[in-house]
């Protein structure tokens, strides 16, 4: 991530400069701001509100002109409790070591010369990072401490509350919420004892996938496993007071509406199941540092009558639910796929807020007469506002040569050993469908969710449940998988993708992953250049790791990816083809042991891996074609009536001037060329981008008024470097400003992992995302598909109406 370095200068051919050479440094952005003021009104609206930890400054370099020694903008930096320690560096007109003391004496750490040289650069990028270093060591030793004083205080707590335990334990054993508990000890047990009849939500949830890693690794790893599942799944139920009823195995039952009573415990229910649904994000990040595979969960709810209440004996007593309820819950939770929350309709209907329904159904129980109706839901709103996270689906992948395979039907969970025969259409890491034989005997089952295994000549173990049967084909949602299954769906996909990776626009990631070269160096030798396409080298050379990387390939980016390496820990420099890296030692051991590594050159290997296997590759038109439904289903925005700004490429310049534009979420250059058709966009922080006029005609209205940074004062100064002589262009003097027209609106939703976006005209030059950012698709034009900020998209969209 870049260092900020704030920039406080009056005068502005010479702000620009300091601007251009800390940018074009790497691993640095320069925020300018003209006057005190400007960066008083910075502290005030972006430090102390909060607005973004990414304006926070790594140094301050501030013209000594624009201050006095008594100025109270020194003072602030001085006791602002997120700017205390920030280095200062003072630029005067020269630097005199008998003069320079009363600098010191006002804060700064170091005075500069107003022309700045390249060891200049250096000195600022140095204790920046080493600012940014001191401050992630405060944030581990802070940790320590944490850890340590909440130790005791759970030892005094433990101590405080064994006699209340004690009862509790005895009597109903660790199966309620907090705030039942309280409950419980304020009635010393005599409203609660015994049970009753009541209408009650009854929640049971079951994890797919479990067994297989269960068989692998060891009893405590295992435990150390279901109590981070566990826990994750106890903050839903605890929110929506809920009541845990019993583990079972990898499962949980709950119940809402009792022994509390509860109004809305329906509402209550499906908001809990929605949020555990969420909380398997955490419960996944936990297995991949883990080296396990990826969990699913399955959850279902229904509502009906039933006894709850203390079962057993006097020398063993457990609180229960029993009733029709719970059995008829539990058959709609075995026909749950892994992601979904399945609610019965009529649960359904005593909702007193809306729901979001994706799909509805019927399922045969065992026992039950009539077929139940069943509801996907994917979110309740009213005052829960709670929303699955909507996911990319898949890509299936079609198999082109006829792979045959045998479904074998499972009764009470016993394979039957006669098959019928099918063959592989297509498949994806969760999902087969399968072509039914012209001829002989087919698959019929009324029970659609009926669970089956799928036997090839190359694997056993692949065990799904049946989605949907037609005369033709069938599909089938994969629940289990083994390691023989994952080796046969890996290298078959692999295959297809060799295959198809000239259709993915020319860009085949497998092969880039392959291609790349990770190895360990002596410091010496990170400096040679490297014969191969795509490298990363590093070496330890005391307390530091140093790393380079270096790419000829446009869809790895060098500075993008050593960013991604060593994430907000490490200094970063370079450009598109070469860049490094220096992080200490201590704060790579962090890093390693969050995914518990502790190997170095195992750990970059990993995160290479990641880098291909979580980040999200789109590619324009492919994207669109794959998701055209899911897109008009996500949220509309449109822009605030805020002002903009254009420049006419033909106002920087004569017709086929070629320059370099650099925007905010593409970090490369990218070459354009002047043209009547040609316009680029000034954003709310000064950020730039090119456009089309035809696009721009569409999206704006343009005026006469000139844009003023003096009155912007944006955070970067817009400008384009010509390609001929190296020279930059300020635009702010050519600017007008415009105005979004009204109606033009994007669908748009956040990032949940790093993305790349390979635009449909350009696959040499991408956009970069991360967490947070926004995927754009303009309404109008679904393949242009871009990346926006959080920051500039919280500031400038607002929700269509």
């Amino acid at each position: 991530m870049d260092k900020i370095i704030w920039v406080v200068e009056e005068h502005r051919e010479r702000m620009l400069d300091i601007q251009r050479k800390i940018n074009s440094y790497g691993g640095m952005r320069a925020m300018c701001m003209l006057t005190i003021d400007a960066m008083k009104n910075t502290i005030t609206e972006r430090i102390d509100k909060g607005y973004s930890h990414r304006s926070n400054p790594s140094l301050i370099l501030m013209d000594y002109d624009v201050i006095s020694e008594d100025d109270v903008a020194l003072k602030i930096l001085k006791s602002h409790p997120k700017l205390a320690g920030v280095p200062l560096f003072l630029l005067v007109d020269s630097v005199d070591s008998n003069t320079n003391q009363k600098f010191y004496f006002m804060g700064a750490m170091v005075v500069l010369s107003k022309n700045l040289e390249n060891s200049d650069i250096v000195r600022i990028e140095r204790a920046a990072w080493q600012y940014e270093i001191t401050k992630s060591y405060e944030y581990v030793v802070q940790k320590q401490v944490t850890e340590l004083e909440t130790a005791k205080k759970i030892k005094k707590l433990n101590d405080q509350l064994a006699a209340r335990n004690e009862f509790l334990h005895t009597i109903f054993g660790k199966y309620f919420s907090d705030e039942f508990i309280e409950i419980l000890l304020d009635r010393q047990g005599t409203e609660l004892l015994g049970g009753d009849r009541r209408h009650i939500a009854v929640l049971f949830s079951d994890l797919r996938g479990f067994s297989s890693i269960a068989e692998e690794i060891s009893g405590e790893n295992m435990t150390a496993l279901l109590n981070c599942f566990f826990g994750a799944m106890m903050e839903g139920i605890n929110r929506y007071h809920g009541t845990v009823i019993e583990y079972m195995g990898d499962g949980v039952l709950a119940v809402f509406g009792a022994p509390v009573k509860d109004e809305n415990y329906c509402e209550n229910a499906i908001a809990a199941g929605i949020t555990m649904q969420k909380a398997m994000t955490k419960v996944n990040a936990y297995c991949r540092q883990m080296g396990y595979p990826k969990l699913n969960l399955g959850v279902a709810i229904h509502c009906g009558e039933g006894f709850v209440g203390n079962v057993g004996t006097e020398e063993m007593m457990r609180y229960n639910v029993i009733g029709s309820v719970v059995n008829a819950c539990s058959r709609i939770e075995g026909c749950s796929l892994g992601g979904q929350v399945l609610v019965s309709k009529e649960l359904v209907s005593r909702l007193k807020v809306p729901v979001k329904i994706k799909e509805r159904s019927q399922i045969f129980a065992k026992g039950i007469k009539i077929p139940i109706e069943i509801c996907q839901v994917e979110g309740i709103s009213g005052n829960y506002n709670c929303f699955l996270d909507r996911a990319n689906p898949p890509k299936k992948y079609k198999v082109e040569n006829e792979v045959s395979v045998m479904i074998h039907k499972i009764h009470n969970k016993v394979v039957d050993k006669y098959g019928q025969k099918a063959c592989i259409l297509f498949l994806s890491h969760n999902e087969l469908i399968l072509k039914q034989p012209e001829s002989g005997p087919k698959y019929y089952d009324t029970d659609l969710y009926s669970d089956v295994e799928i036997i090839g000549d190359e694997f056993t173990g692949a065990y799904c449940k049946v989605v949907k049967v037609n005369d033709d084909d069938i599909s089938l949602f994969v629940t289990r998988k083994s390691q023989e299954y994952i080796d046969f769906y890996g290298g078959l996909i692999r295959g297809i993708i060799n295959k198809e990776a000239a259709m993915i626009n020319g860009i085949d990631v497998e092969k880039l992953r392959k291609e790349m070269i990770i190895k360990e160096v002596t410091p010496d030798l990170l400096e040679k250049e490297p014969e191969h396409k795509i490298i990363l080298l590093w070496a330890i050379e005391g307390e530091d790791v140093k790393v380079r990387f270096h790419s000829k390939n446009k869809q790895i980016r060098a500075l993008e990816f050593v960013d991604f390496l060593l994430g907000e820990y490490g200094m970063v420099k370079g450009n598109e083809t070469d860049a490094g890296g220096i992080i200490s030692k201590i704060l790579l051991s962090v890093l390693m042991s969050e995914i518990d590594e502790k190997d170095i050159g195992e750990f970059f290997n990993r995160i290479t891996w990641m880098y291909f296997d979580e980040c999200d590759w789109i590619f324009a038109d492919e994207y669109v074609k794959a998701n055209k439904d899911d897109i008009f289903k996500l949220p509309k925005y449109v822009k605030k009536p805020v002002t903009w700004a254009f420049v006419k490429t033909m106002d920087i310049a004569t017709y086929g001037t070629k320059f370099l534009l650099r925007s905010l979420e593409n970090e490369s250059d990218v070459e354009l060329m002047a043209s009547e058709d040609l316009y680029i966009m000034i954003g709310c922080r000064g950020e730039i981008y090119n456009i089309s006029r035809d696009k721009f005609m569409r999206t704006y209205d343009m005026t006469d008024e000139a844009f003023d940074v003096y009155e912007k004062l944006p955070e970067y100064m817009p400008e384009v470097r010509l390609c001929e002589d190296n020279t930059y262009i300020s635009l702010d003097d050519k600017a007008k400003l415009c105005y979004p027209k009204s109606g033009r609106a994007i669908y748009a939703k956040p990032l949940t992992c790093h993305t790349k976006v390979f635009s449909k005209e350009n696959h040499g030059e991408y956009f970069v995302g991360k967490p947070g950012d926004y995927l754009a698709l303009r309404t109008d034009d679904l393949e242009d598909i871009y990346i926006i900020q959080r920051e500039i998209f919280e500031e400038t969209y607002v929700l269509q109406e």
